[in-house]
């Protein structure tokens, strides 16, 4: 995971938290992940923090190990990648 602090965040600050998918492939997915201060309508008013996350998709195996190995179909089929105009 990878992030970037742009301004802080104090208690009681609302907050509005995005995840978007910006890459699928056949084993892992990229989101991209958006935290800013809201407003009282739950509207962005100031980005604070942005992240990136790649997560595999696994299989525990006999041994304890993990192995990577494709999303299934039926779940894959249910994710959109976020297209930026």
């Amino acid at each position: 995971m990878a992030s970037y602090f742009k301004r802080p965040l104090r208690f009681e600050d609302s907050l509005l938290i995005e995840l978007f998918v910006l890459e699928k492939k056949e084993k892992t997915l990229t989101y991209r992940i958006r935290i800013s201060r809201s407003n009282e309508m739950n509207e962005p008013i100031e980005e604070c923090a942005l992240g990136k996350l790649i997560v595999v998709c696994v299989e525990r195996q006999s041994d304890g190990a993990f192995k990577s190995i494709p999303i299934p179909e039926e779940i894959q089929s249910k994710i959109e990648v976020f297209e930026t105009t």
